[in-house]
C-alpha cells in the first residue's frame, strides 16, 4: 500500500511539471522573448526562479520517500531533477509548447527544486520530533524567518524610489511622450478619446495608446482615460501608458485584457524580477462592440497601499453604469509575487492565501507547543515576533494594514498547528512509555 502511494506521489510530481511546462499558455509575446539559455530571463525572472523552485519540490520529495522500494542517495534525485528539467527545456527550445522559453536559469532552479524537497523529506522526521530548547531555537528561528519575508514584502509593494523620498510629494510634470506605440503590447484598435493625469489633459480621437512622460515618480497617481468600442484581441492592450522620459517601464498604465480593465503600476518589486499584483476591473468592457459609440471612462487612483480602478458607461438603454474595484497592498501578499498563475481576484486566491499563511506561521505554533515547559521564554518570543511584525510594518512603509479576516487566520494557523503539536507530543509520550507486563494463565 505504501509503495502504492509513493508510486502515485511520484506520478503526481511528474504530472504537475508537465501540465505546468509542456501544455499550451502563459505564451510569452515574441517582442518579449529573452535569449535562449540565459541566467537572469525576462522581467520577472526572480518570480520564474522560485516558482521553478516550487515546481519541483514535489518530484524532490518523491524520490525522498524511498521510491520504488529504495533509498535515493541525494546526487541520484539531483541527477533525476536535472537530467528531468533538460529534458522539459530541449522540447521548449523547438517549440514545444509555442511561445516558451528555454534557460540555464530554468535546469538550476528546477534541480535545487528537486535538491530541496529530497532533504525535506528526508529531515520531516526529525524536524517534527523536535523538543524543548531544539524546537525553541527552530521557533524562533522560523518566526524570524517569517518577519524577513513579510518585511521584503512590504519593501517591494513600496514605490522604487528611496523610502520617504520629499521629491515623490511633489507633483511631477507631465508632458507628451516621445514614443508613438507601447513596446511589446498590441495596438488599441478601437477610439481612444481622451486620458488626464495629474491635472495634464490630453486629447487623442482615434486608435493606440495616450502616453505620456511625467517627470518623476510619485507616491499617488491619479489618471482618467475615456475610449470608446471594444478590441476584441485578447492581449493586454494598453489605454493610458506613463513612463519617465529615460525610461520605457511604465509608472502607471490602464490596459483593456479581454472584457475586463487593469490597472498596472511599477514598484520596487519590478526592479527585484518580481511581480506585482494587478488590480482587474471585470466586465468593464461587456456587452461592448468594436465600433460602439458609448464613451467608457475609467479613473484610476493609487497610494502606497490601495489601488482604485472604476468605469462609468451607460446601457445599450441609456441607463448610467458604475463599476468599481480595489486592492489593499499588504505585507502577506508574498505569494502573489512569487508566481504568476493564480491572480488576486482568481476563485483559487483564497486557498492560496490560507496555504501560504499555514506554511508561515504553521511551524511557529508547532514548534512554540513543542518547546513547551522547557522553552517557555523562546516560544513567546517566537510568537511576539510573528505578531508583531507585521502589525508594525503598515506604520513604517506606508503599506496597507492586515484585515481582519487575514488575523483571524494567523490565529487559526497557530492555533491549530499548536493543537496538533501538542496531540502528536502526548502521543509520543504515550508510545514511548513502557508498558505493563502482562499475566498469562494457564488453562
Amino acid at each position: 500500500m505504501r509503495a502504492r502511494g509513493r508510486s502515485l506521489a511520484f506520478g503526481f510530481s511528474v504530472v504537475v511539471i508537465v501540465a505546468a511546462t509542456l501544455l499550451p499558455g502563459n505564451a510569452i509575446d515574441p517582442g518579449r522573448m529573452p535569449p535562449q539559455w540565459c541566467l537572469a530571463c525576462g522581467d520577472l525572472w526572480l518570480t520564474d526562479v522560485v516558482s521553478n523552485v516550487v515546481l519541483f519540490l514535489p518530484m524532490g520529495a518523491a524520490l525522498g520517500w524511498r521510491w520504488l522500494g529504495r533509498n535515493w542517495p541525494w546526487w541520484a534525485a539531483l541527477a533525476a531533477g536535472i537530467l528531468f528539467s533538460m529534458a522539459v527545456e530541449f522540447l521548449q527550445s523547438i517549440g514545444i509548447p509555442p511561445g516558451r522559453s528555454s534557460a540555464i536559469a530554468d535546469v538550476l532552479a528546477n534541480s535545487a527544486g528537486t535538491l530541496f524537497g529530497f532533504f525535506t523529506v528526508r529531515m520531516a522526521k526529525e524536524l517534527l520530533l523536535a523538543a524543548g530548547r531544539q524546537a525553541s531555537r527552530l521557533a524562533v528561528t522560523w518566526a524570524m524567518s517569517v518577519a524577513l519575508v513579510l518585511t521584503l514584502t512590504a519593501i517591494a509593494i513600496g514605490p522604487r524610489s528611496m523610502w520617504r523620498d520629499t521629491r515623490m510629494i511633489a507633483a511631477p510634470v507631465v508632458a507628451p511622450s516621445a514614443f508613438r506605440h507601447v513596446p511589446g503590447h498590441p495596438w488599441y484598435e478601437a477610439t481612444n478619446d481622451s486620458a488626464t493625469v495629474e491635472g495634464y489633459h490630453a486629447k487623442r480621437g482615434w486608435g493606440g495608446p495616450i502616453i505620456l512622460t511625467a517627470s518623476h515618480e510619485v507616491l499617488r497617481w491619479d489618471g482618467v482615460v475615456t475610449v470608446r468600442g471594444f478590441d476584441p484581441n485578447g492581449s493586454r492592450i494598453p489605454l493610458l501608458f506613463v513612463h519617465q522620459p529615460a525610461d520605457s517601464a511604465p509608472l502607471f498604465m490602464i490596459t483593456e485584457h479581454g472584457i475586463a480593465a487593469e490597472l498596472l503600476v511599477t514598484r520596487r518589486a519590478w526592479d527585484w524580477g518580481l511581480n506585482l499584483p494587478v488590480l482587474r476591473l471585470a466586465g468593464a468592457f461587456a456587452q461592448r462592440t468594436p465600433d460602439d459609440p458609448r464613451p467608457l471612462t475609467l479613473t484610476a487612483s493609487t497610494s502606497t497601499g490601495l489601488l482604485r480602478l472604476s468605469s462609468r458607461t451607460t446601457s445599450s438603454l441609456g441607463v448610467p453604469e458604475e463599476r468599481s474595484v480595489s486592492l489593499a497592498l499588504v505585507p502577506t501578499m508574498g505569494w502573489t509575487m512569487l508566481q504568476s498563475l493564480v491572480e488576486v481576484d482568481d476563485r483559487p486566491a483564497p486557498l492560496v492565501l490560507c496555504a501560504w499563511l499555514l506554511a508561515l506561521y504553521g511551524p511557529v505554533g508547532w514548534w512554540t507547543r513543542r518547546a513547551l515547559p522547557s522553552g517557555r521564554r523562546a516560544a513567546l518570543l517566537a510568537v511576539a515576533i510573528s505578531v508583531l511584525v507585521p502589525a508594525r510594518l503598515p506604520a513604517i512603509f506606508e503599506v496597507a494594514p492586515l484585515p481582519w479576516t487575514q488575523w483571524g487566520l494567523i490565529a487559526l494557523c497557530l492555533t491549530c498547528s499548536a493543537l496538533i503539536a501538542g496531540w502528536y507530543r502526548t502521543d509520543d509520550n504515550n508510545q514511548d512509555a513502557p508498558r505493563p507486563a502482562s499475566s498469562t494463565s494457564s488453562a
